[in-house]
């Protein structure tokens, strides 16, 4: 599978709910990344869920515990959270980076697609130089102007 492949698969059953367990490497005692979605794994009757979601890296299979655990959810901190498990896991995962990689922008698009961000409007607006009406005017809607000409006339 090409990364892309893996990107649209993991987007969908994030948005979709489902949990699912990579691992990296082959044996018994590789790294592991696991995606605890609310509905489970597919097919199954709610096994391995978790409400909210939850990302887990495991330095091995067979781990008493985890590297990291992320508790996921769509806010300005996401993006900079799933770097850190990046981070931590980069090492671990070797030539299969490209893999991880895949997996995190598939959550990270997943998560942030079934809550989309709110933008936050405030202390990042400026504004420079000096009062001008005609641009004021342009910003008001037709039927505003309208009406005011009318009552003042």
């Amino acid at each position: 599978m090409t990364p892309a492949e893996i990107t649209r698969i993991i987007r969908a059953d994030v948005r979709a709910g489902r949990s699912w367990i990579a691992t990296f490497g082959a044996g018994d005692d590789v790294p592991r990344l696991d995606f605890l979605g609310p509905k489970g794994f597919r097919g199954g009757d709610g096994f391995f869920r978790a409400d909210p979601p939850l990302l887990r890296l495991w330095p091995t299979c067979c781990a008493q515990d985890p590297l990291a655990e992320l508790p996921l959810a769509a806010n300005d901190a996401l993006v900079t959270r799933l770097g850190q498990v990046e981070d931590r896991a980069r090492l671990l995962v070797g030539e299969e980076l490209p893999f991880l990689v895949a997996l995190l922008v598939g959550l990270r698009e997943g998560v942030l697609g079934v809550r989309p961000r709110v933008p936050i409007v405030g202390d990042a607006v400026k504004s420079t130089g000096v009062p001008d009406l005609d641009a004021w005017a342009s910003c008001l809607a037709l039927g505003d102007i309208q009406g005011t000409l009318l009552r003042a006339a």
